[in-house]
């Protein structure tokens, strides 16, 4: 899964759910619900990986002109961090 596509996601939601909260309270609060299961969904075929001391490490190129990229990195840690964000998050 794309990291930059799990970064933003959250950001998508919140833009869509303002948008459906017109057509009522509860789709918008299952939509609200559904991203961070989504998030966890898509990490947890991550953990075998990140578990045994692997970093992912994708880069997007920004501003190739200038040489700028965006890097992101993903290691145990951090998974183990996101993981119970948004585990919490899901509550």
């Amino acid at each position: 899964m794309h990291l930059l596509f799990l970064i933003c996601l959250p950001f998508i939601s919140a833009v869509v759910v303002a948008a459906i909260s017109r057509l009522g309270r509860s789709q918008a609060v299952w939509l609200a619900g559904i991203t961070p299961l989504l998030s966890l969904l898509c990490l947890f075929p991550l953990a075998n990986t990140h578990f045994s001391g692997h970093t992912l490490i994708q880069r997007v190129n920004w501003l190739s002109a200038v040489g700028l990229d965006l890097v992101f990195y993903l290691d145990g840690l951090s998974l183990l961090f996101v993981l119970l964000i948004l585990g919490i998050g899901l509550l």
